[in-house]
């Protein structure tokens, strides 16, 4: 069985910011995670309860909506990676060098 889980990041009434998600297929099933792991572990839980199958029989593609902010940096870090990975390629050492040679470590 295929499904849809859609996230979306929420700041709650008292403060803390939890992983909102529902299934495209049937909104009523829906929960939450504090991070987007427990999330995705409890939609599949949901699911499987909703639809009454084995957790295992589940095919869910996860659609994870970002806050423009979160998607902005995070696009700005992949943009980082490259570079660091291009003059990786271009010095002969690892990636990984070269980012503790950016950032002093």
């Amino acid at each position: 069985m295929k499904v849809t889980a859609v996230y979306t990041h929420e700041r709650q009434p008292d403060g803390t910011e939890a992983w909102i998600v529902a299934l495209a297929e049937e909104r009523r099933c829906h929960t939450f995670g504090r991070t987007l792991r427990a999330a995705q572990r409890n939609i599949r839980e949901a699911a499987a309860a909703w639809y009454e199958v084995d957790i295992d029989a589940l095919e869910v593609s996860d659609d994870v909506r970002l806050p423009d902010l979160a998607s902005a940096a995070l696009t700005r870090s992949r943009t980082l990676r490259a570079r660091e990975r291009d003059q990786a390629t271009l010095l002969g050492i690892s990636h990984q060098r070269v980012h503790q040679l950016g950032t002093g470590h």
